[in-house]
């Protein structure tokens, strides 16, 4: 369910430069973004805003993105897709419970455009 406010994206990536970037690129698509380096502050920026979709590095300097997206969901039933640079099937099952898309770095942006709409579109976790 779309409404006239832009859509609010919460892009947790430690890495700052890939951050500023894909900040960029998804604003010139129309998208509000919060960007956030840490789960703390990823949390901190969920609870002080209305936030439609996470898009969610697996590897954060305080924690693994798939607990927070665990508590993402939990607490704000908010979509997440899963930007790793790991192939490795561990880290596939460990995300995949969590997160309704799973993209592997270095992210095509016409593909995490696709992604996004795609989970915004099927209304994952009721949002």
């Amino acid at each position: 369910m779309r409404t006239d406010r832009a859509t609010c994206i919460l892009l947790v990536e430690d890495h700052e430069d890939s951050a500023a970037i894909a900040a960029r690129l998804l604003r010139g698509r129309g998208y509000q973004v919060v960007v956030a380096g840490t789960i703390r502050a990823a949390l901190s920026e969920a609870a002080a805003q209305k936030i439609d979709l996470a898009l969610c590095d697996i590897g954060l300097p305080d924690g693994q993105g798939s607990d927070l997206m665990r508590e993402l969901r939990a607490k704000y039933a908010m979509p997440g897709i899963a930007l790793t640079g790991f192939a490795m099937d561990d880290d596939r099952q460990a995300s995949d419970a969590c997160f309704s898309a799973r993209l592997l770095k270095p992210i095509d942006f016409g593909e995490l455009c696709r992604v996004v709409e795609e989970v915004l579109s099927r209304g994952d976790l009721g949002r």
